[in-house]
């Protein structure tokens, strides 16, 4: 058994580390966007929608396409490499984004500016309300970015979005 091993594992030699733990202690850079490359990667999805259906759930193959188009474009990108998961994932953000504004825009006390957001101060009663509201629901966890600041893709990603509501309890 080991707990009773006189030998320590440095005596057989050097110890090769698994590719997991190498993994492990280099933490790969986070992909940093600029409002540019999100706005150049909404246009380029929405080039490709027809191919995504109606609920712009786009192929994998769409993404890494993305990639290319954006190494293009902008070739001295910041942080971490810009793959096909990350553009996914920043669609996916992007897409909660505009839900979230588009509930902020319907929301009753609230005044919605593009460039202002909800206009809202941090301690106002009603901002704060709302917020709890979203916690408790677990939804739109990014309201909260757009206190005093608008959502600049919000008119490209209009375009894009379906204009009506589907499903069973749609009335």
């Amino acid at each position: 058994s080991s707990e009773h091993s006189i030998h320590s594992l440095h005596s057989h030699g050097p110890v090769e580390h698994s590719d997991a733990e190498k993994s492990n202690t280099t933490r790969k850079l986070l992909a940093r966007w600029s409002e540019e490359e999100e706005c150049a990667l909404v246009l380029y999805l929405q080039e490709h929608a027809p191919a995504a259906g109606d609920g712009l759930n786009f192929l994998k193959k769409h993404f890494n396409n993305a990639t290319q188009h954006l190494k293009t474009q902008f070739p001295n990108q910041r942080g971490g490499e810009k793959i096909g998961t990350t553009c996914a994932s920043k669609w996916t953000a992007l897409k909660e984004e505009y839900f979230a504004v588009i509930d902020l825009k319907n929301a009753s006390g609230f005044t919605w500016s593009d460039e202002h957001g909800a206009g809202m101060e941090s301690h106002d009663p009603v901002w704060r309300d709302y917020l709890k509201v979203m916690l408790v629901l677990q939804s739109h966890r990014c309201a909260a970015h757009f206190r005093n600041k608008g959502f600049h893709l919000f008119s490209l990603m209009a375009e894009m979005m379906p204009s009506h509501s589907k499903g069973m309890h749609i009335f």
